[in-house]
């Protein structure tokens, strides 16, 4: 099981701020779950956290408490799928404990319902929709990336949903030679640069609420040469296509990302008291998304220009 190749990006949860910090206050336990199907792989996670004490909190421990040995799963249609518990490990050698199922398929236009019941007896539930995607207009897209036929790289798309977060993000697809053997790569393309303490920055795409997705030659030009490092021998890169890979949110994940300006991965469990949260019974997110993507020819020309190879029509 490859879980330790995916970011981890564990947040403390607690109840009261500390501006308004009473150490005579009741404590009140409170549950935070974080639930995100996935369109773009099978395995899905979710994490369980238990509210910190405020005075443990303010006294120092404020260790991350995970949930164990709660029952999880997820219903859709007549499908019930049971989610396994795991235990890993993050940098600094602190345990993260979840839960997993490598079998759930998500598709669009399609309801999901989330059931955890804690070791307490206490339940905890929630909702998600997979929207449904129509189409990318392939009229007012480039087919061909090509400098000397257009002034620039536009991808747009349709969906039924409104109001809906989309995160694009742009690749090329191309391989190098190491060492005898052609490994294949991808090469996330920024939308745009800026220097930084005299060095040339990448800003990439966020999720919002556009339903288009454009770069300028330039910017496209800077990363393409950047592929440049790997090898000193140009040729041995060889450029196959561009593709952009798009996620589309579903209506909670773009609440909870309009709500913090934070995108929740699989093993995220950011959750304050003005966060969006759809967990009946506790705090969190159960949320879902699908991707998509839409490809495009570079043109042959271009790419010799920078002395790479390409692939044969």
């Amino acid at each position: 099981m490859k879980i330790k190749s995916i970011i981890l990006i564990i947040a403390i949860i607690f109840t009261s701020c500390e501006n308004n910090f009473d150490p005579n206050a009741e404590y009140k336990e409170t549950f935070a779950v974080n639930a995100l199907l996935r369109g773009d792989n099978n395995f899905q996670t979710v994490t369980i956290v238990e509210s910190i004490n405020p005075s443990e909190f303010h006294s120092g421990n404020n260790e991350t408490k995970f949930v164990e040995n709660a029952d999880v799963k997820v219903v859709s249609g007549d499908q019930t799928y049971f989610y396994k518990d795991s235990l890993i490990f993050d940098a600094n050698n602190n345990p993260i404990h979840f839960y997993y199922n490598n079998e759930i398929e998500v598709n669009e236009n399609k309801n999901f319902s989330l059931e955890v019941e804690l070791p307490n007896g206490e339940k905890l539930t929630a909702l998600t929709y997979v929207p449904r995607f129509f189409t990318f207009e392939g009229g007012a897209s480039n087919s061909v990336i090509d400098p000397t036929i257009n002034f620039g790289i536009t991808v747009q798309w349709r969906i039924s949903a409104q109001d809906l977060f989309f995160h694009p993000q742009l690749y090329v697809n191309y391989s190098v030679i190491e060492n005898g053997i052609e490994q294949f790569r991808r090469l996330e393309i920024p939308n745009s640069y800026i220097t930084r303490d005299g060095k040339m920055e990448g800003k990439f795409s966020e999720p919002s609420s556009l339903k288009s997705f454009s770069v300028d030659y330039n910017t496209f030009a800077i990363a393409l040469e950047s592929l440049r490092e790997i090898t000193p021998v140009p040729g041995n890169i060889k450029i196959y296509n561009a593709e952009l890979v798009l996620k589309v949110y579903d209506e909670n994940l773009t609440k909870y990302y309009s709500s913090t300006n934070v995108v929740a991965n699989a093993f995220s469990s950011r959750v304050y008291g003005s966060d969006y949260s759809n967990i009946n019974g506790g705090l969190g997110i159960f949320a879902s998304y699908m991707v998509h993507s839409y490809r495009m020819l570079i043109s042959t020309d271009y790419i010799k220009s920078f002395g790479y190879s390409f692939v044969e029509e």
